[in-house]
C-alpha cells in the first residue's frame, strides 16, 4: 500500500474510533515521517504495517486481586481498580482511549513529547501512527502512594499490537509501578513506556515480560526534572 492509502485507512479507523483531530494529525505526520527514517540499530527488519485497528479483548479466565491497577487485554481495559481516596486526590488511571477523551490536553502535553520523540527512528514513528492500546497513570503534586500500581497487558490478537504506557509524576510525588506484559503471538509488537518525572518526584518502574513474538521492540525512556529519580527494574 502507498502512503495515501495507508493515511486514508488510519484516518477512517481513527475517526470511527472517535479520536480527536489533533491526535489524528499526529498519526498522519508520524506515518509520513516513517518513510524517511531508519530502523533502530538493534532491529534488522520489520514487517510492513497496513492497518490501524483496535481489537476487543475479554477477561475470560482472568482474575486480578490488585487493589490498585489496570488489566488490558488487547485494546480493552477489562478491569480498572482505583481506590476512591486516590481518585479524590486527583490520581488518574485509565486506558489510553478513554484518557485521550477525558484528559486530552494533559495527554497531548506529555505523550511522545518529552521522553520519546516520534521521529527518533522508523519504529517510534510507526508506533505513534498505529498505537492501539495503552495506559495513562497520573500522580498529582505531593501525592505519595504507599501501594504499588499494577499494570497488566495481555495480547490475545493476531493483529499488530502497539502499546504505550505513559506515567506522569508531578512535583514531590512518589509511585511504584509493576508492569506485567504477556505477548504470545507472532505479530509485530511495539511496547513503549514514558515516565515524566517532575521536580523531586520518585518513580520506580518494575517490568516483567513474557514474550514469544519474533518482532518485538521495547523502548523505555524518562524525562526528569531537577532532583527527580527514576529507577528501572526489568525481569524476564
Amino acid at each position: 500500500m502507498d502512503y495515501e492509502a495507508l493515511a486514508e485507512q488510519i484516518e477512517m479507523a481513527a475517526l470511527q474510533h472517535g479520536e480527536a483531530y489533533d491526535l489524528l494529525d499526529r498519526r498522519i505526520a508520524a506515518l509520513k515521517a516513517s518513510e524517511s527514517l531508519a530502523l533502530p540499530p538493534e532491529i534488522d527488519d520489520w514487517p510492513a504495517e497496513t492497518c490501524l485497528a483496535w481489537e476487543t479483548g475479554t477477561g475470560d479466565g482472568l482474575k486480578s486481586t490488585a487493589p490498585f491497577g489496570i488489566t488490558m487485554v488487547n485494546s480493552t481495559a477489562i478491569e480498572t481498580n482505583l481506590p476512591e481516596k486516590l481518585r479524590e486526590q486527583g490520581v488518574i488511571l485509565l486506558d489510553f482511549t478513554n484518557a485521550f477523551r477525558v484528559h486530552p490536553r494533559l495527554i497531548e502535553r506529555f505523550y511522545m513529547q518529552k521522553a520519546i520523540q516520534a521521529e527518533q527512528n522508523q519504529l517510534t514513528a510507526l508506533h505513534l501512527a498505529y498505537q492501539n492500546a495503552g495506559v495513562f497513570l497520573y500522580i498529582p503534586k505531593n501525592v505519595q502512594l504507599d501501594q504499588p500500581v499494577e499494570i497488566n497487558v495481555i495480547q490475545q490478537t493476531d493483529q499488530p499490537f502497539h502499546v504505550h504506557c505513559l506515567v506522569v509524576a508531578e512535583e514531590n510525588s512518589r509511585v511504584l509501578v509493576n508492569e506485567h506484559m504477556q505477548l504470545a503471538t507472532a505479530t509485530p509488537v511495539t511496547f513503549f513506556t514514558e515516565v515524566i518525572a517532575q521536580k523531586n518526584s520518585h518513580v520506580t518502574y518494575q517490568a516483567t515480560q513474557l514474550t514469544t513474538t519474533n518482532h518485538c521492540y521495547i523502548l523505555r525512556e524518562a524525562a526528569q526534572r531537577r532532583d527527580a529519580k527514576v529507577n528501572w527494574r526489568e525481569e524476564k
